[in-house]
């Protein structure tokens, strides 16, 4: 990870700490993928175990069973009453892929102090990292009044990369309409496709008010809907809001800084690995 650099060509450890949070903890049964352990139907058979109501039969162990429990004559004709417990179950691992669900700030306040060119450099990155583990990509912006989803699920990771490369900053700080608009999102793409698991990534200032909690509320739904969340924490200078870290903690997900200044120890964590 030593050789990452931020846009302007600096070695930054800041990239290796955002992209060593990208993982899936536990274990799923999603498509096949580089993101994180999977047990289902597409990873490999690495063994077999006995058969219990609901598994799927693992052939070859099971006939090998079968015919270590069978009784040959010397006919070589097989006795009828082979047990059931001669039936195995195969054991699957693998890795899957998952849904990664970008969204990004580009509100006015993300303008000051380069702090929407380094979330570009640090949203290209992730798209990179994105393509090599076989995941699918979506990508939100939000600012004024609303979010916006700029690339659906399963977009090309070039076009995400384009948009990107074109994400301007403007306007007020709508964050919960963000964190809403990816919540909506994932429950649309998990009733299509309820085996693949979702990771989102929230890159914000938080420079923000929550006087009314609809933020939290808001955190606390995407955390609830989805299998991981980042949040990277854009916001510094003298004076701090430090909304990213409540983003984080009520989303139950993690959080690390993402600043212009020099880089110091991050990875504060809220959510406990399955």
């Amino acid at each position: 990870m030593s050789s990452e650099r931020h846009p302007r060509g600096v070695p930054d450890p800041q990239w290796a700490a955002l992209r060593a949070h990208l993982a899936l903890a536990g274990t799923g049964s999603g498509p096949a993928g580089r993101r994180g352990r999977s047990a289902g139907p597409q990873a490999g058979v690495v063994d077999a175990r006995p058969h219990a109501a609901g598994d799927e039969i693992a052939l070859i162990p099971t006939l090998l069973a079968r015919r270590a429990a069978a009784r040959v004559t010397f006919a070589g004709t097989v006795a009828a009453n082979v047990p059931r417990s001669a039936l195995r179950a195969p054991v699957r691992a693998g890795r899957e892929g998952a849904l990664l669900v970008l969204i990004a700030d580009t509100s006015g306040s993300m303008a000051a102090r380069t702090r929407l060119a380094r979330v570009k450099g640090a949203l290209a990155d992730v798209v990179r990292d994105a393509y090599a583990r076989r995941d699918r990509l979506a990508l939100i912006a939000f600012r004024d009044a609303t979010a916006t989803v700029l690339a659906a699920p399963g977009a090309p990771p070039e076009r995400v990369a384009a948009v990107i490369r074109d994400l301007s900053a403007g306007g007020r700080t709508p964050l919960a309409a963000g964190l809403i608009a990816a919540a909506d999102l994932i429950a649309a793409e998990h009733a299509r496709t309820p085996d693949r698991r979702t990771l989102c990534l929230v890159l914000t200032d938080g420079r923000t008010t929550d006087a009314h909690g609809a933020v939290s509320s808001a955190a606390a739904e995407l955390g609830r809907v989805a299998d991981g969340v980042h949040v990277v924490d854009t916001e510094d200078g003298a004076v701090r809001l430090g909304l990213a870290a409540g983003i984080a903690a009520a989303a139950c997900g993690t959080l690390t800084t993402l600043t212009t200044a020099t880089p110091r120890p991050t990875g504060t964590t809220t959510r406990s690995a399955a």
